[in-house]
């Protein structure tokens, strides 16, 4: 059984066995827990950092290389598309559409995605070539990005209200493309209900999210 959090916004922690991991927080409660902490960081927007958690006990910082923060011990910085292990976690990064990074994080056979603003950001009333060129660099990316990855377990997916109709574009895609065996919508601005409605509209086990903090248990195959 795997507990995952929803924070707030893009921020969810995933309680393993033996390991904590915390993406993207920037504000809510964290869950207290007695196992290691490695939090997780996709890029500097504020939405996605808090330099707070520099001040938390933890075993390790992932942080994308944009984050301008000290660096020590404890900080590892990652580029897109590069590849490091950390206390048996494999970590991968993809090139985000914004600013970033996503991660992949397999740990014991699990994978575990976190998008950060990877995402196809099309918008309604932007320019026609601008948009099809967000599409098919998104496209590009996450079919890349997962041609080696037979099995996704949890997969956190930007659903965002603001971009009207095309809230779930890359949602869908990532679902349709690649699937994850548990599906967890984020980045949607406290807009549940929109969430809800897009959720409720596909066939895929998405985790529909009505409050922050909301707790899930989990099952997935591998043992972490």
């Amino acid at each position: 059984m795997v507990s995952v959090t929803y924070i707030e916004h893009s921020g969810f922690m995933v309680d393993l066995s033996d390991k904590a991991l915390v993406f993207d927080y920037y504000k809510g409660k964290i869950p207290k827990t007695d196992k290691p902490l490695y939090f997780f960081a996709s890029h500097s927007h504020k939405d996605h950092f808090n330099k707070k958690i520099l001040d938390m006990d933890c075993e390790k910082y992932i942080l994308s290389d944009d984050i301008k923060v000290p660096e020590n011990e404890k900080t590892v910085k990652m580029a897109p598309n590069s590849q490091t292990e950390i206390d048996g976690i494999k970590i991968s990064t993809l090139m985000s559409t914004d600013e970033g990074v996503a991660f992949i994080v397999e740990y014991r056979n699990a994978v575990i995605y976190h998008a950060g603003d990877l995402n196809d950001w099309y918008w309604e009333g932007e320019d026609e070539a601008w948009n099809s060129n967000m599409t098919k660099s998104y496209k590009n990316i996450i079919l890349n990005g997962f041609k080696d990855i037979k099995n996704v377990d949890i997969a956190f997916l930007p659903v965002d209200p603001r971009q009207d109709s095309h809230c779930g574009a890359g949602a869908s895609f990532f679902m349709e493309n690649v699937g994850a065996k548990h599906i967890f919508p984020m980045h949607f601005w406290g807009k549940y209900r929109a969430v809800e409605k897009y959720a409720k509209s596909r066939s895929e086990n998405i985790h529909i999210i009505t409050k922050a903090p909301q707790f899930f248990d989990i099952e997935i195959e591998a043992e972490v």
